[in-house]
């Protein structure tokens, strides 16, 4: 008995040990909500005055604020930080239920979807809450913060948490997550010092809640609408202990398909009229478009967004079994040689995204799923399960990113904001961590799928970036460009200037979340400067893409902006 009450207490150390190091290593958010424009906000939750307001929210209804992170955090350790004001007592008979900040693996409400009866959304996420045990009850001193957790649809909570105090309306909370447990910290201090009677508390969670982009703040839709709160949030921090160059630094692909030079086609693909075109494409035979790349991406961390926009449904008796986006180490098809060949599988590495169904003969667009492929040599393995497509939906925005040297995650969009993510998006996949020398992108059929299995659809938009931070690269072979972008940090104009003719060149400007913000048209002449006038933007990082007339990239760098 003595033995066990020592390795009770001893893991209960090592854990508080765990929470007691900060192991934040890049801050993603540091809001002091100066600027409303960041934030989505729904009901009479506000973004005004410096602060989150809270102005009487309530439960059953869309009540909050969400703002989508340049990233992912990390799964092993993240912290979030606010300031927690209550600004008005509740009327008698109205309890509270409120989140202070919460983490979601999208813009999903973090508990449940109004029209679809309630019922809870399909989305991970780990949040700090207000909560009373009784929805009519307004007294502060039963009031408490807990933890809430959600893997999928599936929620839990902490069934005891910290007491707040009627003499005490400003809170500093702390919410940290190390693996598979959260920590709640609450304090009376912006200096975190002192902290409340009951803290901290820890909530053990399903180690596999990833993918957490979003941070929420407002209303529990779940709860009662007699569960009210006027209150303030300010201060809010978030940050993990992941380096700096997980998230793109360099843009190795930005295609809008309006020049097919650099693209070669097989079969029933090609670059026509801006798109990517796949006309009725089938397997057993090679129907694809593939390109190769300046550079093989990053082992550790690269994206690809491309649309999707399929333009019949498939004849009766028609599957699908598509590779929307392949990132391959060589320009060999994805899966295999076709059907001339054996349809033996090609020996190359890749990671790839399918459009698939089950059956081969299913039309149905209904039980057709986005799905992960990954190939380490001639061995292919895929997703069990994936991302639903629907039959009112015919138009889709595909994010692939490869998160870490063995996972890979597959989100899809129904809207070209990435703000409406589909049900059951996103997904991951564990793969072989030796895959690399990806050099190449196709975009084609499934070569050793059935013949029944067809699509007519168009690709547009296609991005590739990583997070190697080169600034420089070679043109016309061994051709240096010496090329600088100067001053940095800039405010209202950079130069550009090359000790080499380039002749006409394309500016291009992008935000911390990999979207086109601004583009011109320059002339770089020979140790002249080439000075663009830049548009009202946000101080922050921004990455520049310069390219060539025949739009070879001839650099990469970071850009900060401040003024």
């Amino acid at each position: 008995m003595k033995i066990l009450t020592f390795l009770i207490v001893f893991v209960a150390i090592a854990i508080q040990a765990a929470f007691s190091q900060d192991s934040c290593k890049t801050i993603l958010i540091e809001d002091d909500y100066s600027n409303s424009s960041l934030w989505t906000t729904q009901g009479n939750v506000s973004i005004s005055g410096g602060v989150c307001s809270f102005n009487n929210i309530e439960g059953h209804s869309y009540q909050r604020a969400y703002q989508q992170l340049s990233r992912p955090v990390s799964d092993s350790y993240w912290k979030a930080e606010a300031k927690f004001e209550i600004t008005a007592t509740n009327p008698s008979g109205s309890g509270v239920g409120a989140i202070v900040v919460g983490l979601t693996a999208g813009n999903l409400d973090f508990t449940s979807n109004i029209a679809a009866g309630y019922t809870e959304t399909n989305q991970d996420g780990i949040a700090a809450v207000v909560w009373s045990a009784s929805e009519f009850d307004n007294d502060i001193d039963n009031w408490q913060f807990i933890i809430e957790s959600k893997k999928g649809s599936t929620r839990t909570y902490t069934t005891t948490g910290i007491p707040l105090s009627s003499s005490n309306s400003t809170y500093y909370l702390s919410l940290e997550r190390v693996g598979a447990a959260v920590q709640l910290s609450v304090f009376y201090d912006g200096a975190h010092l002192s902290q409340l009677p009951g803290s901290p508390i820890t909530f053990n969670i399903d180690s596999s809640i990833t993918g957490l982009d979003y941070v929420q703040q407002g209303g529990i839709t779940a709860a009662s609408d007699y569960r009210k709160l006027s209150a303030e949030i300010d201060s809010l921090k978030i940050c993990d202990n992941l380096l700096l160059d997980t998230s793109c630094v360099s843009f190795l692909v930005q295609e809008d398909f309006s020049n097919a030079a650099g693209w070669t086609t097989q079969g029933n693909v090609s670059i026509t009229n801006n798109v990517c075109f796949l006309n009725t494409i089938t397997g057993r035979y090679y129907h694809r478009a593939y390109t190769e790349m300046s550079r093989a991406v990053s082992d550790s961390y690269w994206k690809v967004e491309v649309s999707l926009n399929i333009l019949n449904q498939n004849p009766v008796n028609k599957g699908v079994g598509t590779v929307l986006i392949a990132l391959t180490a060589g320009d060999l098809d994805f899966a295999s040689y076709d059907y001339n060949a054996g349809l033996v599988e090609t020996n190359q590495d890749g990671i790839a995204a399918l459009l698939w169904s089950d059956s081969e003969y299913d039309n149905d667009m209904d039980n057709w799923q986005f799905i992960i492929e990954a190939k380490k040599g001639n061995a292919r393995t895929y997703t069990p399960s994936g991302i639903y497509a629907s039959s009112s939906q015919m138009e889709y925005f595909i994010v692939l990113e490869r998160t870490a040297t063995d996972e890979v995650r597959l989100r899809v969009f129904s809207d070209a904001l990435h703000s409406a993510e589909l049900v059951g998006s996103p997904i991951t996949f564990s793969i072989n961590s030796t895959i690399t020398g990806l050099n190449y992108a196709q975009i084609g059929t499934m070569t050793p799928g059935a013949l029944s299995r067809i699509i007519t659809a168009e690709e547009d938009n296609l991005s590739i970036c990583d997070n190697l931070p080169l600034s420089v690269f070679e043109v016309d072979g061994n051709q240096n460009t010496n090329l600088f972008v100067y001053p940095n940090p800039a405010n209202e104009s950079v130069s550009v200037l090359s000790e080499n003719y380039l002749g006409e060149c394309d500016f291009e400007l992008y935000d911390i979340h990999g979207r086109l913000v601004y583009k011109s048209s320059i002339f770089i002449k020979e140790n002249v400067p080439s000075v663009i006038d830049l548009p009202s933007l946000e101080n922050g990082i921004y990455y520049t893409h310069i390219l060539s007339s025949d739009k070879n990239t001839i650099m990469n760098s970071r850009l900060m902006i401040m003024k």
